[in-house]
């Protein structure tokens, strides 16, 4: 629960766990805004930041002739949810809008594994080899 007292901005927080066998923190922070108009903004503005980032590692990908058509497909996609979160917020339709969020979030990051993982096109096949006696 947020304080009645606490102000618009973001607080750094310290997650401690503590056991017999470990003892663990976690430095993380938390935001409060003044709506959830304000916070669903904040989530877009995120989302566009992180889209423009895998963007420029998309284009090295590209011309270093990576198989990037399924990561090009996935951002397509996550760009349209973006896009659709923002028409959402400013219709009002807060609830739509949080959904076309967690659309585009899991979209990011399908594509940043698949960014990850795609193969080099001049990358000759794979050959495996089987001995049946």
């Amino acid at each position: 629960m947020v304080p009645s007292d606490a102000r618009i901005q973001t607080y750094p927080i310290t997650i401690k766990a503590y056991s017999d066998a470990v003892n663990a923190s976690k430095v993380s922070a938390i935001s409060v805004f003044a709506s959830e108009k304000d916070r669903l903004f904040y989530e877009i503005q995120f989302l566009k930041g992180r889209y423009r980032d895998l963007s420029e590692i998309l284009a090295v990908s590209v011309q270093n002739n990576k198989n990037v058509t399924d990561v090009i497909d996935l951002m397509t996609q996550a760009k349209l949810q973006i896009d659709t979160a923002g028409k959402f917020v400013d219709d009002g339709a807060l609830r739509n809008a949080a959904d076309a969020i967690r659309k585009a979030h899991n979209l990011l990051d399908r594509a940043e594994f698949e960014l990850n993982a795609c193969p080099d096109n001049n990358r000759p096949p794979s050959v495996i080899s089987f001995f049946f006696p």
